[in-house]
């Protein structure tokens, strides 16, 4: 009875601990007279960690301080009568505040590893080894330090902690005020930072690509993380951060898998439908559009571009079924890469003629230049199928095509009936590109452009052919040969093919071959 708190308050706000002590073991009568008392009762959390120090504990109507806090008291020499005990909040010695949360428990502020405080072994001490300055002003704690012994606790920093190493750690909190701190409303908060997060998680899974709401999802796992260290270094708060921290993981994983599964799977069709007939980047955009796909178009400013086999009706002749469909489906397939390869978008196919533009449904501020430099890949791809058919001894006869390019206003959009539509041009400027590739069957050059296109790459390898009348157009068009890039342009041999073109035109056969000439000299 003369270890309980003589002094007591009871402000409000108290709530009794679940566990109670059912009976107090004293020290033998010699030592229990002789020295002041506390008790040393610990409680341990559900993982096996004593995580608190009690410094009042209620038993049989009275309440008990804890040995560190009777430790603190003697140490500070403040009467016994003069601590006051003030329930749910905490304890007063003289100067000293002991803070406690409603149950009159103090979270420990363990400070490292076995070994924080300074030790000497006790046999040292007896022998006189131990200079009398390492103890003078000092509190001494007495207890054993072997493996083995049941005086050992867990900490955040090890597994096996001295008992004596933990007890003054309590007491070196209470001195210095470093006890930590778990304000009551902190539960509410977290779960209300979880539901924030939760929802920021579902709002980056549905507007943002997989990547980035992993991104989004790990930045707010570290920000709990982070905000609880801080909390924890700078204020002594405790704020829990492993359970948030993965329920923001746990959050994230159904809602990215029913995403894939079911959200993502419409976009991952259309994006396999229309990697056959765009760029990969170009699909990347239309797919992120979130514009429903309705008939309709819009005018707008496009680069066209045909190319046509030249002699398919002949070849269909000399050829059987087999050999025609290879070699329709490889000049095709030539085409078509090099169309994508620089950003165009495959119209239609027609039998052995392949239609594309530029421009739409993504807007290219350079749809001439990328509908010219697709063109010379044409003849370049198709040139080494020929040498390709050739070195194999295929017996497949050599390819020849025509290639046609015009620039202009067009109607593009979804065209069709509300069954069936398909995205395509229309416009005077589309019937002039089909008529341009028609065109190089009685030009020396396999590739035609229109005013606008030619105007268009100014630096490009062109030669202006005069003003032709096109087959069903009632006015004549200025037509210009392409006839390589801005480094065929720089060449002596085109500057001499230029120079003669303009002064003395060759006959159809000798610019043809000139034309060829330059061709298998181009630069990739």
């Amino acid at each position: 009875a003369r270890a309980a708190y003589a002094r007591l308050r009871n402000p409000g706000g108290f709530r009794p601990l679940a566990l109670e002590p059912t009976a107090v073991v004293t020290p033998i009568a010699p030592l229990a007279d002789a020295a002041t008392l506390g008790h040393t009762l610990l409680a341990y959390d559900v993982d096996g960690s004593p995580r608190y120090e009690y410094p009042a504990l209620a038993y049989d109507l009275d309440y008990f301080p804890s040995m560190a806090l009777r430790i603190v008291q003697r140490y500070l020499d403040v009467p016994w009568q003069d601590v006051v005990l003030s329930l749910g909040e905490g304890v007063a010695v003289g100067p000293l505040d002991v803070a406690t949360d409603a149950q009159m428990r103090v979270l420990v502020d363990y400070l490292g590893p076995s070994g924080a405080f300074p030790g000497h072994s006790f046999s040292q001490v007896l022998r006189g080894e131990v200079p009398d300055e390492a103890f003078r002003g000092r509190i001494v704690l007495v207890g054993a330090n072997a493996l083995g012994t049941r005086d050992t606790f867990k900490s955040p920093f090890t597994a096996v902690l001295p008992g004596v190493e933990r007890l003054a750690t309590a007491v070196d909190a209470m001195l210095h005020g470093r006890q930590l701190r778990r304000p009551p409303v902190a539960p509410w908060i977290e779960v209300a930072s979880m539901l924030l997060a939760a929802i920021a998680i579902a709002l980056s899974v549905s507007r943002l690509s997989l990547a980035a709401a992993a991104i989004v999802t790990v930045a707010l796992a570290a920000t709990f993380v982070a905000s609880a260290q801080i909390a924890l270094a700078r204020f002594g708060v405790w704020q829990a951060s492993a359970v948030p921290a993965a329920a923001l993981v746990m959050t994230f994983i159904p809602l990215s898998l029913y995403r894939y599964g079911l959200l993502d799977r419409e976009r991952r069709r259309v994006r396999a439908a229309f990697r056959r007939y765009l760029s990969p980047q170009m699909v990347d955009r239309l797919v992120d559009d979130e514009r429903p796909l309705e008939l309709g178009g819009e005018l707008r400013e496009l680069s066209i571009l045909f190319c046509d086999l030249q002699g398919f009706t002949a070849l269909s002749e000399r050829l059987g079924p087999a050999d025609l469909t290879r070699v329709v489906n490889q000049f095709l397939g030539a085409a078509t890469d090099a169309v994508l390869d620089y950003g165009g978008t495959v119209d239609k196919y027609v039998g052995d003629c392949i239609m594309a533009f530029w421009n739409a449904p993504v807007a290219q501020a350079n749809h001439a230049e990328l509908a010219c430099r697709a063109a010379l890949r044409i003849v370049d791809n198709i040139a080494r199928l020929n040498d390709q058919w050739q070195r194999e001894g295929t017996g497949l006869p050599h390819l020849r095509a025509g290639v046609g390019i015009n620039t202009g206003a067009c109607t593009v959009g979804n065209f069709g009936s509300s069954h069936r539509f398909d995205y395509s041009a229309i416009g005077d400027a589309v019937n002039v590109a089909a008529r341009l590739e028609s065109e190089t069957r009685t030009r020396a050059f396999p590739i035609l452009l229109g005013p606008q296109t030619a105007a268009g790459v100014p630096r490009f390898a062109t030669l202006p052919l005069g003003s032709i009348r096109l087959k069903g157009r009632r006015e004549a068009l200025d037509v210009h040969a392409l006839v390589g890039d801005e480094r065929m342009r720089e060449q002596a041999s085109f500057r001499v093919l230029r120079e003669n073109h303009t002064h003395s035109p060759l006959a159809a056969d000798e610019s043809r071959e000139a034309a060829d000439g330059l061709a298998s000299r181009r630069v990739p």
